[in-house]
Order: C-alpha cells, then structure tokens, then sequence
C-alpha cells in the first residue's frame, strides 16, 4: 500500500513527503482493522519504515551541516554507505524496543548486518536463486549443484560471528512506550531543521 501510494504520488502530485505518505498508509490500514494497532508485524513494519525515511534524512542533513557535496563518483559511494549505515541503525534504534520486549534480547550487529543483507541478497542470494530456478529446465543436475553452493554462501553467511552477539535485558513497558513518544519528536525536529536548511 505504501508503495502503491508513493508511485502514485510521484506521478501526480511529485512533492508529496515519505513521512506523509507511510502516516497514511497507518492510517488507512488502521481504519480498515483497527486491531493492527497490537500487531507485532504492522508495528515493527510501521517503525523500520519511518527509522529509514528519518534515518536517510539524518545524513542529509549531517551532510548538509557539515558542507559536504558528493562531487566525485567515490565521493558518492561513500556517502549513499554512510547514509545507509546511519539509516539501519535509526531503524534498529526504532524497533529495539519491541525486539527486546517480544523475545528478550537484541542482536548488535543489525545495523551493520542490515547493510551487508542488502548486498548479500540484491547482488547474491536471489540473482543465484532465480538462476538456479531457470536452469532446471535446462540441465537440473547443475540446476541442483547451483543450489548446494547457494545453500553453502548462506550458511556461511548465518554463521558470521556478529550476528550472534545479543545484548539481553528485560525492558520495562513504560519506557518502551517512552521510547516511542521520543520518534514524533525526533521527526518534528528534523522537519523544523529542514525547513530551515
């Protein structure tokens, strides 16, 4: 729904905000079943979706702060990574509350696990995938072979070390309803900053 609504919004209406457009999308979903509002799926959903629409803004504006412009195609590259990088981990920061309340312990590697599962699944895992899945109707015994070496990269992929280090505590439900409280202001100081910027 959020995507469908922000396709539309680029094609008709080209300056509707992100921020916007994902309150609708809750919005509209919330109408339809007001019973989301206790789902662990819409809220985890919901909050990575904004911590990456705020986390992405974030480094604009430290960029911007800063006076950095990306001139050089490096320059770029360095800046799409670090702005990814801030990005995860603002949604690990908007969605460690629920993580630790729904099963007691949170993995620190996520936002840098975020950022290699991004290349490991855009640029590894489903292009072998869907190669693996075509060549059965050419060969299936390297169609098969293909799918074993898939299988061997995403074990060892599962078996990286910082993926297993979990920070663990019980969290009271008040403070991770404070914690909550505390995104609307984040969002509300960096529009005012980027109103003025």
């Amino acid at each position: 729904l959020f995507l469908f609504l922000y396709v539309i919004s680029k094609l008709f209406f080209r300056n509707t905000s992100s921020l916007s457009l994902l309150f609708l999308t809750a919005f509209l979903l919330l109408i339809f079943n007001p019973f989301y509002v206790g789902n662990y799926s819409f809220l985890l959903s919901f909050l990575a979706t904004l911590g990456l629409i705020l986390g992405s803004r974030v480094g604009r504006l430290i960029f911007q702060t800063i006076g950095i412009t990306p001139t050089t195609f490096l320059k770029k590259k360095f800046l799409n990574v670090f702005e990814g990088f801030l990005a995860s981990l603002v949604v690990s920061l908007f969605i460690f509350p629920l993580i630790l309340l729904l099963g007691g312990s949170f993995p620190l590697g996520t936002p840098l696990n975020n950022l290699i599962a991004s290349v490991f699944w855009g640029f590894i895992f489903i292009p072998l995938a869907i190669f693996s899945a075509l060549l059965v109707f050419v060969n299936q015994a390297l169609a098969l072979k293909t799918a074993l070496i898939l299988q061997k990269v995403f074990s060892f992929y599962s078996s990286l070390p910082f993926l297993k280090i979990q920070l663990s505590f019980n969290l009271p439900v008040n403070l991770i309803l404070f914690l909550y409280l505390l995104a609307p202001i984040l969002m509300f100081f960096l529009w005012k900053r980027e109103k003025r910027v």
